[in-house]
């Protein structure tokens, strides 16, 4: 029998791979004013997330949960969609949190095998690994 697990791992990080560069807002660069650099990602999540000391957090409102709906149908490869619906969820005490815990954290398996990788991935599967598994 052939063992095809590196195979498919290989597949599964070429699939990743833009995907691993974004940030947990959907951006693969950041530039100052006068400049602007926004993804179609990125245009929905900025409205429903706040940055407060360096992090990065979703204000958990009917708003921000549509908009990760949105992003998980635009891009359902993108894992801090389903990382942020889960998240809020929970502190809502809505009980379908764990599906989008879970989605994420087989996303950010893999991205966080991938060189190059932004390092929110690195963040978000060690807050789902501590806080939520």
């Amino acid at each position: 029998k052939i063992d095809n697990s590196n195979t498919v791992k290989l597949k599964e990080q070429l699939d990743y791979s833009n995907i691993a560069k974004l940030n947990a807002v959907g951006l693969d660069f950041i530039v100052s004013p006068p400049l602007r650099h926004e993804t179609p990602i990125s245009t929905i999540l900025k409205p429903v997330m706040l940055i407060e000391n360096d992090l990065i957090k979703a204000n958990c409102s009917q708003a921000a949960f549509k908009a990760f709906e949105q992003v998980i149908k635009l891009e359902p490869m993108f894992p801090f969609s389903y990382y942020y619906a889960g998240t809020c969820l929970k502190k809502m005490g809505v009980s379908d949190w764990k599906s989008y815990i879970d989605s994420a954290h087989k996303i950010l398996v893999i991205t966080t095998e991938i060189a190059g990788h932004n390092i929110n991935h690195d963040q978000a599967l060690k807050d789902i690994l501590e806080n939520y598994k």
